[in-house]
């Protein structure tokens, strides 16, 4: 009895998972200790290099666009279920009217500014953007503004007693919901942009945020483009080496040996001192004795 209970609650020395291993090659592997941790000391960096290779990589180009296709579409779009056909049919009315003018900016419709929001998550991990009722004169009451993800500061963290805190530009009351967003007046970077530094304080409720969550407690987005920014960086560099590389094996440039001085008399046009010969396949071009050429 006293073996079983041995073998059965000894803490095995040779079990092991080898995810968690060691040895020499484990050696220089990273881990993701925290995901906020991380993502509050890169994702910034990740995002604007990402966002480069979205507009000046065309197989990152085309990806974006493809995953934008796949996501919205053509937009997408809500039905009223309402069980009167007269309510629904005027709900549509008003709905194709609201949809027209949802951007302020005039820019783009309401399905348009699902697909520039959905782009923006995909380049720089996020989009944000705000509800603003506006009253008086104009021809809808609610306006989609879209924000720059670099609008909520991501570096803003500060205690507002109570419990509540603001981390990385968003406030959470102590029951950890979130109640507000500190939103900068001008996108960073802007030439124009005003002396007031500031950010405002908008309620969570005239506020969205759009991101993909890859854990529990994450504040803000990563990048779509994360797991390969490296390798497509190193991708890029390889592609315009080989394309450089090609370009000059493409150039040729022929040496005449003319030991004895009797290799005047080469058709061709003297430019320079450089004499341009047509060369095509299969020809056939005499030389005086004593005369080689090298290329």
């Amino acid at each position: 009895m006293r073996s079983l209970l041995h073998r059965l609650f000894a803490r095995p020395g040779t079990r092991a998972f080898d995810a968690a291993g060691g040895g020499r090659r484990w050696e220089g592997v990273r881990t993701v200790d925290g995901l906020n941790t991380a993502i509050l000391a890169g994702a910034t960096t990740a995002a604007r290099r990402a966002g480069w290779y979205a507009r000046n990589n065309p197989w990152v180009a085309a990806a974006v666009d493809s995953l934008v296709g796949n996501v919205v579409g053509a937009g997408i779009k809500p039905q009223s279920t309402h069980p009167d056909r007269a309510v629904r049919e005027r709900l549509q009315v008003l709905w194709l009217r609201w949809t027209d003018h949802a951007d302020p900016g005039g820019l783009a419709d309401f399905y348009g500014l699902q697909a520039i929001a959905v782009r923006a998550m995909i380049e720089g991990g996020e989009s944000f953007a705000r509800l603003r009722v506006v009253t008086g004169a104009s021809a809808v009451p609610l306006y989609i503004d879209l924000l720059d993800r670099d609008q909520v500061p991501m570096d803003l963290h500060r205690d507002s007693g109570g419990g509540a805190r603001i981390r990385a530009g968003i406030e959470f009351n102590g029951a950890g919901q979130r109640t507000a967003y500190w939103v900068s007046r001008d996108r960073p970077g802007d030439p124009l942009a005003s002396l007031r530094l500031e950010p405002l304080r908008i309620p969570a409720t005239d506020c969205l945020h759009l991101f993909k969550p890859l854990a529990a407690g994450q504040l803000r987005g990563i990048t779509w483009l994360a797991p390969v920014l490296l390798r497509l960086h190193e991708l890029d560099q390889f592609e315009d080496a080989a394309l450089v590389k090609a370009k000059v094996a493409a150039l040729f440039t022929g040496f005449i040996t003319d030991p004895d001085g009797t290799a005047g008399g080469l058709t061709g046009a003297n430019n320079g001192g450089a004499l341009t010969v047509g060369m095509e396949p299969g020809s056939l071009i005499p030389l005086p004795p004593g005369t080689d050429i090298r290329f």
